[in-house]
């Protein structure tokens, strides 16, 4: 694709909710739910500012840019990119289209029929690709964040604009502020997408539009979350229960107890020591001078396993456990928080370097987290655990 100014527009809403916390950072009122699109239908969340930008030939100009913009706003601006073929480009963008499919499923039809782009897509493709040597400092997780980093490394002089910025804002003053940093965000987000694109190569900018395909199927799963049955989720907790009972029953005679099993230290001990089994591997202490520690974890039980029964039915216990907490005490945490009957495991495409998709079961941090989904990629191919999902109606 040759980037032509005129059929790229830049888009960005900014989200808030009902305050229930203060933030961590800032020390402001701030609300859980102003990342999580479901909870507009119940009134908890809304969208502040609505932002896209369009080029005139010269600059770019305001297509839109409103506070607290109604479905009839949003739909104009999704329309009139339809009309003009435009594609949509934004920081992120699969967060923003959630929230316009939230407005109902005639938001949801133009958002899957209109071609969209993300400028975090564009800068993990350019940073690895091609890859000639292995470096783990390469490799580490990482979200491509629009600030600071993007806009410190790119447009320097765009950077510490957004500076004192409430993103719950109440007052008019404040919520002038916001809008007028929502515009701003979009002309960083297309500048430097813009940039990042002419970097590329043919083959890395098809890989971009391909996967950019998937960003509104995204959004749209990510919205709906996936329905649960409740029934079922007890179902298998108490199955779990059963099969960690047994096996630890099994291992009582050998000196096993639970609180052992949840030791890694004092489950070493017994292992290695008392059982005599092979220390396979060691964890690498993180304090000077202090001796590396056995380990035990699955990859080291999956190997003694194999050599003897014990071993084995060690890995059968805590999988057990693991699968509880994992599959049914997060579920059911995640549908008491959401209401609607879902579990919402959010999903990201840009955050790993070989490009597989991560979810996010958690938002928030510490005492303000909040359970809104489960560890889906990590989801149990068994039929027990798939029975927990269910149809809707």
């Amino acid at each position: 694709m040759i980037w032509d100014d005129a059929k790229i527009v830049a888009a960005d809403l900014e989200t808030s909710g009902e305050i229930t916390h203060e933030d961590l950072d800032t020390k402001r009122p701030a609300s859980k739910y102003a990342l999580q699109p479901w909870m507009r239908k119940t009134g908890k969340a809304w969208v502040t500012s609505a932002s896209m930008l369009q080029h005139d030939g010269q600059n770019l100009v305001p297509h839109t840019s409103q506070l607290f913009p109604d479905k009839a706003v949003l739909k104009r601006m999704l329309e009139d990119a339809l009309a003009n073929d435009w594609t949509i480009l934004g920081w992120n963008i699969a967060f923003d289209i959630s929230w316009l499919m939230s407005f109902g499923p005639d938001m949801e039809d133009l958002c899957l029929r209109l071609r969209w782009l993300d400028g975090m897509l564009i800068w993990r493709h350019l940073e690895i690709e091609p890859e000639y040597e292995f470096s783990s400092q390469r490799h580490k997780k990482k979200r491509y964040r629009l600030k600071p980093e993007a806009v410190q490394q790119f447009i320097p002089s765009f950077a510490g604009l957004d500076e004192d910025v409430d993103f719950h804002a109440r007052d008019q003053a404040s919520l002038d502020k916001l809008q007028k940093y929502n515009d701003r965000d979009n002309v960083r987000a297309w500048v430097i997408s813009k940039m990042l694109w002419g970097k590329l190569t043919d083959q890395q900018q098809r890989a971009v539009l391909i996967e950019a395909e998937s960003l509104p199927m995204v959004a749209q799963a990510n919205l709906h979350g996936i329905p649960i049955d409740r029934l079922a989720v007890r179902h298998l907790s108490a199955k779990l229960d059963m099969d960690a009972a047994a096996r630890l029953a099994e291992l009582a005679p050998d000196g096993m107890r639970e609180d052992i099993v949840r030791s890694p230290t004092k489950l070493a001990a017994l292992m290695f020591d008392e059982w005599k089994l092979p220390a396979l591997k060691e964890n690498k202490s993180k304090v000077e001078g202090k001796p590396n520690s056995r380990s035990t974890d699955k990859e080291v039980l999956h190997e003694l396993a194999f050599i003897d029964v014990r071993a084995k039915k060690v890995k059968q216990y805590r999988e057990a456990l693991n699968a509880k907490g994992k599959f049914c005490t997060s579920v059911l945490e995640s549908l008491d928080y959401n209401g609607d009957g879902h579990s919402h495991p959010t999903a990201g495409i840009f955050r790993t370097y070989t490009g597989r998709m991560t979810v996010d079961s958690k938002q928030g941090r510490g005492k303000n987290a909040c359970q809104i989904g489960f560890a889906l990629h990590q989801m149990k191919r068994e039929e027990e655990f798939r029975e927990i999902v269910c149809t809707e109606g």
